[in-house]
């Protein structure tokens, strides 16, 4: 089986504190994901706020609760609207004693932070942006955000056709373009181009209708980052001091539109976890 299609849990879930979101409950916009204090909530408000998903919430730029659906092939979909630069964004509910995922300091570098989504893309990836992983806020661009590490595709950027890897630490942002052509050594697997983890094309190339398994494993013991895509880890010297010790990271995941049409794109499951500390 491709690598893409696993997604395994290779932590022992008493030693890591994990948040493992499988998309039983559909996220939507955060006014309607909770009661909100002091206002007079309609009935449908209040059944959308029971039903919907307690850890994530959708937000971006003309995004309804529609823009968010499930998906017949495992996990939700996100369908952006149709004005240019219209987004649909995964970002954690910040509605009070909602989730876990945003007490204060818990996705800081120096916890050692593992970010994990299993994702896919839409039937059309032209004018089309995607990303994932931890920034300071959620937005796609390289430049907002003094610290962060993310997987970013753009057809707006220099590099079109494969993924990038974005590390920033203090306003110093280093863009990694994963193509062979501007690095034949990105792959752990010596020497493997063609065929790679099962996959008959180079698994960081983006393609219309595909998964991808983006992996991000912060270390700050060992002093190593480790990122991934489908297995395929990225061969490169990326140490825990390239990151802001610091920096209080959040995940986030996200689909812009670059043109009128609507794109969309999946996210079928997404883990957080870090080693559990005192107290």
């Amino acid at each position: 089986m491709p690598e893409a299609l696993q997604y395994e849990n290779v932590y022992n879930p008493y030693t890591r504190f994990v948040v493992d979101e499988y998309f039983q409950k559909l996220p939507q916009i955060l006014l309607d994901t909770g009661w909100q204090s002091g206002a007079t909530f309609a009935i449908t408000n209040a059944l959308l706020a029971e039903v919907a998903n307690a850890n994530w919430s959708i937000a971006g730029t003309n995004a309804v609760d529609s823009v968010c659906a499930f998906s017949a092939t495992g996990g939700i979909k996100f369908t952006t609207t149709t004005s240019t630069n219209d987004q649909v964004l995964l970002i954690p509910n910040t509605n009070t004693n909602q989730t876990n995922l945003l007490t204060t300091g818990q996705w800081l570098p120096s916890t050692s932070p593992r970010f994990e989504a299993l994702i896919s893309t839409g039937a059309s990836i032209a004018n089309y942006t995607i990303f994932g992983g931890l920034k300071l806020t959620n937005t796609p661009a390289v430049a907002t955000d003094d610290d962060q590490i993310y997987f970013r595709f753009s057809t707006a950027d220099t590099e079109k056709t494969y993924w990038q890897l974005i590390v920033s630490k203090a306003n110093t942002d280093t863009v990694y373009a994963l193509n062979p052509s501007s690095n034949a050594n990105w792959y752990k697997d010596a020497g493997a181009t063609s065929v790679l983890n099962g996959y008959t094309v180079n698994p960081f190339l983006v393609q219309a209708n595909a998964l991808y398994r983006l992996v991000i494993d912060i270390n700050a013991i060992s002093g190593n980052i480790s990122a991934s895509i489908n297995g395929s880890e990225i061969f490169q010297n990326f140490a825990y001091s390239n990151l802001t010790a610091s920096a209080a990271l959040l995940p986030f995941i996200g689909i812009q539109t670059l043109t009128t049409a609507a794109k969309s794109m999946g996210v079928k499951r997404v883990t957080l976890s870090k080693p559990y500390s005192a107290p």
